[in-house]
């Protein structure tokens, strides 16, 4: 009699774990779907998503060398949060993308960048930046596109987790930006990856000024 309990308990708690583990597969599944339908207009969806996965990935342990989506990279999210996502050379926001990609609420480093493109708009950049600051692991952030401005990376003040910022692209970008970035206590690294079309960086003095007012952060500006 005892046997036939414990072989019931073990069925029982057998499907308990399969039915968990499909809840989660399934709702990290849904997020990344999502957030593709964030980044690419919905016609081009079937195209991007069946055949060419495109420029997106989702790390949840090792190293991936390339942007695809590893859809059996899905297996590891049983045991291990996703702590890295990147998207690249996308055509705008479709919908809240930050919003999505506030639900992995582990995320270590994120890349989302546009060089090319007129979008996302800077208030979309704002609203986009106004989730980041509600991931409490974030510690990488790589951030970049033609409208990205000091008003869009505002919400970003205080970002307590926050060690390296690498901003790929951000014409608008002026230094007053230093008054955001130096209220992050943990920021170890800034790295401006283009040159800014605003002349008051290259007035003399200013780079100099903006690395003394960050003695604790690691200041790279283009050469």
């Amino acid at each position: 009699m005892r046997r036939k309990y414990l072989i019931k308990a073990a069925i029982l708690l057998s499907l308990a774990l399969l039915v968990f583990f499909w809840v989660r597969i399934t709702w990290a599944a849904g997020v990344i779907k999502r957030v593709k339908g964030c980044v690419y207009r919905p016609d081009e969806m079937a195209f991007t998503f069946q055949s060419q996965p495109g420029d997106l990935r989702v790390k949840a342990a090792a190293y991936i060398p390339d942007f695809d989506v590893f859809y059996d990279e899905l297996l590891p999210l049983l045991f291990k949060p996703v702590t890295e996502f990147e998207i690249f050379y996308f055509e705008g926001f479709y919908g809240d993308l930050g919003a999505e990609l506030a639900q992995f609420k582990h995320l270590r480093r994120l890349a989302v960048c546009e060089n090319l493109a007129e979008y996302p708009t800077e208030p979309e950049w704002k609203q986009f930046c106004t989730h980041l600051r509600t991931l409490d692991h974030l510690e990488e952030l790589q951030i970049g596109g033609q409208n990205l401005s000091d008003a869009a990376l505002q919400p970003l003040s205080g970002h307590a987790a926050l060690k390296r910022l690498r901003i790929s692209m951000g014409p608008g970008i002026t230094p007053g930006i230093v008054e955001c970035v130096r209220t992050m206590p943990s920021l170890e690294e800034l790295v401006f990856e283009q040159p800014s079309a605003v002349r008051a960086w290259y007035e003399p003095g200013t780079q100099e000024r903006f690395k003394a007012a960050l003695p604790r952060v690691k200041v790279i500006f283009p050469g």
